[in-house]
């Protein structure tokens, strides 16, 4: 894979990604299960957006993510693309994504996952 420059910090030279490796350890449940725990999620500072924590996919049940057909364009991360998350009978649509070939200034995304923590569905619990 070739990484290619971001576009969007052309156009908009002020706009900030940070992404580095958080201090601290996760568990993640969803609707009470635990779908993923790691002491290696990354943390992302986008400018005018909530701080997202990115888990590695081997870190993750992946047996409970199934991809959809959505995707969303970003400018300075790339093409991201979607999974279903589906535990028993619960399931959270476009619950999750990712970039696979992210733009060469967030190359850290690549095989890791980012979840929609604001639903009520999921329970992020840090370990510091």
């Amino acid at each position: 894979m070739t990484a290619q420059a971001a576009p969007g910090f052309l156009k908009w030279p002020d706009h900030f990604v940070e992404i580095g490796l958080s201090k601290s350890s996760f568990e993640l449940e969803f609707n009470g299960t635990v779908i993923a725990s790691s002491s290696s999620v990354l943390k992302m500072t986008e400018k005018a957006h909530d701080d997202r924590y990115y888990f590695p996919k081997d870190h993750i049940d992946m047996t409970c993510l199934t991809a959809t057909d959505h995707s969303t364009y970003c400018p300075f991360k790339g093409q991201a693309q979607y999974w279903t998350i589906n535990v028993g009978d619960d399931a959270l649509v476009n619950g999750v994504w990712g970039y696979a070939e992210p733009y060469e200034e967030c190359l850290e995304l690549v095989d890791h996952v980012c979840f929609y923590l604001e639903k009520p569905e999921f329970r992020l619990h840090v370990k510091e």
